[in-house]
Order: structure tokens, then C-alpha cells, then sequence
């Protein structure tokens, strides 16, 4: 599995020296976090079932136009510019940029209503999101619950 990973990351970082390292998430996507020159990153192979060319574009697009009171992950640009590979049996990849912190716990009311808030900023930053006429609605995983 490291080869596609070491074909991933020569798309984005000239020969260089790097270290990969399993991941506690990414139950959908094969994921590892990647360091380069103390630099942090995040290496996805996406599910070929569950992502396709149009959600990733859309999500590229939301997170570019995010500004917000908290961080979002960006995607790093390959070396030709783009923001995401297209490997040769149709999977997609990506590097992002990796976010220092831990899953929220909503333990408390406090948290839960922080939570909320962020939620609500996120949503209504949404609002004003030009999705135009394309929507993309994704795939269900129940559709493809078989492919987990």
C-alpha cells in the first residue's frame, strides 16, 4: 500500500525524504498522515465508490471560500497545479493540510452548545455558497456498505 502512497506524494513534493504514519480516523478513505521537514500533511486515497470527481471539486470550492472563526483543511496543490490526483484506475487523491487537534467530545453542555455555534456559523456561511444549478448529492453509504 505505501507504493500508491509513494506515487501520491511525488505528484505533490520533488524528491524529498518523508515518513507515514497510520492514522486514527478515516473509516471510508485509506488515510495516513505524511511529514515532510517537520511539515504535517494528509494523504487520502478516497473510496472509489463514495467519491467522485464533482464532490471533490465542490469540496474544494467550500473549503477555498471558508473564512471562518475556525481552521478548515486546505488542499495542497499538486506539482501541475491541480488540487486533487486522478490515479490511473480511476481512485482519487489528495493532500491536505493537517489540523493539530482532537475529535470533540460533546461531554458537557458548554461544548455541546460551542459545538453548535461553529455548526451554525458553518451553515450559515453555506448559505451564501454559489452552488448554482450543480448540485452534487453524493452516494449514500448504505449504497455501498458491501465495499467496507
Amino acid at each position: 500500500m505505501n507504493i500508491r502512497f509513494d506515487e501520491i506524494i511525488l505528484h505533490y513534493f520533488e524528491d524529498t525524504e518523508y515518513t507515514l504514519e497510520a492514522v486514527p480516523f478515516g473509516l471510508t478513505n485509506t488515510t495516513k498522515i505524511l511529514e515532510i521537514h517537520g511539515q504535517r500533511f494528509i494523504v487520502r486515497i478516497y473510496n472509489r465508490h463514495l467519491k467522485t470527481m464533482d464532490g471533490i471539486e465542490l469540496e474544494c470550492k467550500v473549503l477555498e471560500s471558508t473564512h471562518s472563526s475556525f481552521q478548515v483543511p486546505l488542499f495542497h496543490r499538486a506539482i501541475d497545479g491541480q488540487n486533487y490526483l486522478l490515479l490511473e484506475d480511476g481512485t482519487l487523491a489528495s493532500i491536505t493540510s493537517f489540523l493539530e487537534g482532537t475529535v470533540p467530545q460533546l461531554s458537557s453542555v458548554d461544548k455541546s452548545k460551542k459545538f453548535g455555534q461553529l455548526v451554525g456559523e458553518f451553515s450559515t456561511r453555506m448559505q451564501g455558497f454559489p452552488i448554482g444549478k450543480q448540485v452534487c448529492r453524493g452516494s449514500s453509504f448504505t449504497k455501498h456498505k458491501d465495499t467496507f
